[in-house]
């Protein structure tokens, strides 16, 4: 028996816009270990913020002028093997400028490419022991 994935929903309730999935928040592993999953698929670690902090993983594709950013609990630099859990899968107008207009609604970006992100987002949720409720409460920051 075959299963059928799961619609993605390019409105919200309210018939606003969806920019990001996430059906696979709070499913729990580790650090390293999600590392070893995105750099096998050939994401890279984001720039880290304030603090030596970085919460997101990137693979660019400039000819369409998107980059999937698939986001997490996080770590620290220099990298520790801490608990860690997936958030959401988002995709980013390479052209903006500022960061807080490139998201791009679902609805927007190229269908083959969301598939593709989408496989790679539950590839990544494979290495992980599962969903926990309270995954939350079980991250070090």
């Amino acid at each position: 028996m075959t299963r059928k994935p799961p619609a993605i929903a390019f409105t919200d309730d309210k018939g606003h816009a969806v920019s990001e999935i996430k059906d696979r928040e709070g499913w729990i592993s580790d650090t390293f270990t999600l590392r070893g999953s995105f750099t096998k698929l050939g994401y890279q670690r984001a720039q880290a913020e304030d603090g030596g902090f970085f919460y997101q993983y990137t693979k660019e594709f400039s000819t369409a002028g998107v980059r999937v950013a698939i986001d997490f609990s996080g770590n620290t630099l220099p990298e520790e093997n801490v608990p860690a859990a997936l958030k959401t899968l988002g995709f980013e107008d390479m052209k903006t400028r500022g960061y807080s207009d490139r998201a791009l609604p679902l609805a927007k970006v190229p269908p083959v490419l969301l598939a593709e992100a989408y496989a790679d987002y539950l590839a990544i949720a494979q290495a992980c022991a599962g969903f926990d409720a309270g995954w939350e409460k079980k991250m070090p920051w």
